[in-house]
């Protein structure tokens, strides 16, 4: 199920215009609706969902294309279960320890017992996988955050699952196309946003679409927007950069290490690993033997990425995958936007703005529902 744009003639003023569609946009312009105001969302692919979203890919129907998991916030599993009926399941979230060697300022005082212990932790945790607890615990103590060592020791002692939606995202994105259809929002793809005019004098802000100019009191954007902003005839600096690198591998074979979701610490190439195979929905009855496993790269590799293969033989040198595996296909997804959460001068302006423009936390979705949670709450009536 995909939003189409619309063919009939479309309002250009709003009380809230959302540049984006990410899971936390759509809560938001859900919210915003159900408070009476006049929403519209513009997003410039053709499906909403931002980087939460699959396609038809290589006889399957639906495909993972991120590399994806919801952060553990009890709250945040409420919701998705109240307000989108989601069905969720414990995913598995496992670190590889995987030290490259290229930090040669991490042990400045050599030679000490505190070194020489941290050395030889290291030295045992390599190429191994570990619980996402006991990392935490190890990095709380590095760190010497009190309050999330507590946390994270607790955790470690119970255990507390990570969940995900038992159909991937392909589920979420569904409950929200039902969500929405049921509104009066107004919904227009492939319509990237190229520029945001925020007058400080009570006019109406103003964003230029395809030539076309919209109006609204308030503008919501995520920060990975990647419009250009001008607040109060002062464009504001902004820099274009890669935000996820996504690989997407069909596999011929089969893991070495069983994982669902797999963080990589200390590595020069990959953040995360996750098997989505389970999550795609075939058109035929049978896959076989094969895989599907997506990698999420480090900012740094985009323009180092020649050859997929060399990823792919590096997760055989990882054992993450047997020796006979064999690379069917790839797909490499990049997402080049602008972090507006970080532009100091947008955060300098924003208690002059009048709340006509907000920037909305979007990078991890357990974090960002727990964030704004007290909010939301409406939407889900008396909550917990």
């Amino acid at each position: 199920m995909t939003f189409e744009k619309s063919s009939r003639t479309v309002d250009h003023t709003f009380d809230t215009i959302i540049i984006g569609s990410s899971p936390i946009l759509l809560i938001e312009a859900l919210y915003l609706e159900a408070q009476g105001c006049r929403v519209a969302i513009f997003e410039k692919g053709q499906l909403l969902g931002g980087a939460w979203y699959t396609k038809a890919l290589w006889g399957y129907r639906t495909v993972e294309m991120g590399c994806h998991y919801i952060d553990r916030r009890e709250r945040a599993y409420f919701f998705l279960k109240e307000f989108l009926g989601l069905e969720l399941e414990p995913q598995a979230r496992h670190v590889l320890w995987q030290d490259t060697g290229n930090d040669p300022g991490r042990y400045e005082r050599t030679g000490t017992i505190r070194n020489g212990l941290r050395k030889l932790i290291e030295f045992m945790l390599m190429g191994r996988p570990m619980s996402r607890d006991f990392y935490d615990v190890l990095a709380a103590t590095k760190e010497k955050d009190i309050k999330a060592l507590g946390c994270s020791l607790r955790n470690l002692i119970i255990p507390q699952p990570y969940f995900y939606p038992v159909g991937g995202c392909k589920a979420m994105m569904e409950a929200f196309t039902n969500k929405i259809n049921s509104t009066s929002i107004t919904v227009l793809n492939n319509s990237g946003v190229e520029s945001v005019t925020v007058p400080r004098n009570g006019k109406l802000c103003r964003c230029s679409v395809g030539g076309q100019r919209y109006f609204s009191r308030e503008i919501v954007m995520g920060q990975h927007a990647s419009a250009r902003i001008t607040v109060d005839g002062l464009a504001l600096k902004q820099g274009t950069k890669p935000c996820n690198i996504h690989i997407l591998f069909r596999i011929d074979g089969q893991k070495k290490l069983d994982f669902d979701y797999l963080d990589v610490a200390r590595d020069d190439w990959l953040e995360r690993v996750q098997d989505v195979t389970s999550y795609s929905r075939y058109q035929k009855e049978s896959a076989g033997s094969e895989v599907l496993i997506c990698c999420h790269l480090k900012e740094e590799n985009v323009a180092n990425i020649a050859d997929p293969s060399e990823i792919f033989g590096y997760l055989i040198e990882l054992g993450l995958l047997r020796e006979n595996a064999k690379l069917l296909d790839s797909k490499i997804q990049v997402y080049a936007s602008t972090s507006c959460i970080h532009n100091n001068e947008l955060y300098k302006m924003e208690p002059v703005l009048n709340d006509s423009l907000r920037v909305m936390r979007t990078w991890d979705l357990g974090i960002s529902i727990d964030y704004y949670y007290e909010r939301w709450r409406s939407l889900i009536g008396a909550g917990e």
